[in-house]
């Protein structure tokens, strides 16, 4: 269970780096091109780091629904789109 815990902070981590890097970097050079004021500036990259604080969040609170077994294992059949 530890284990699966540290690959989930791993993910989760590397998402927000992904999320928050590309507000930056598109925010920035908005605001080096005169695209975009200082204001605005600030207002994107307080939105990307709010959005990757709480991306992980909120994915865990969409999965809350889906059944798990008692070691966090998901329960194979359960929660699944039907196949054609």
């Amino acid at each position: 269970m530890a284990q699966e815990a540290a690959i989930w902070f791993q993910m989760t981590f590397l998402l927000l780096v992904a999320v928050l890097s590309h507000f930056l970097i598109i925010a920035l050079y908005g605001l080096q091109k005169g695209i975009i004021g200082q204001d605005l500036y600030s207002v994107v990259v307080f939105m990307g780091v709010a959005t990757a604080l709480f991306t992980s969040t909120l994915f865990k609170w969409a999965l809350k629904g889906v059944p798990r077994s008692r070691t966090g294992e998901k329960i194979e059949g359960c929660g699944e789109l039907p196949t054609r």
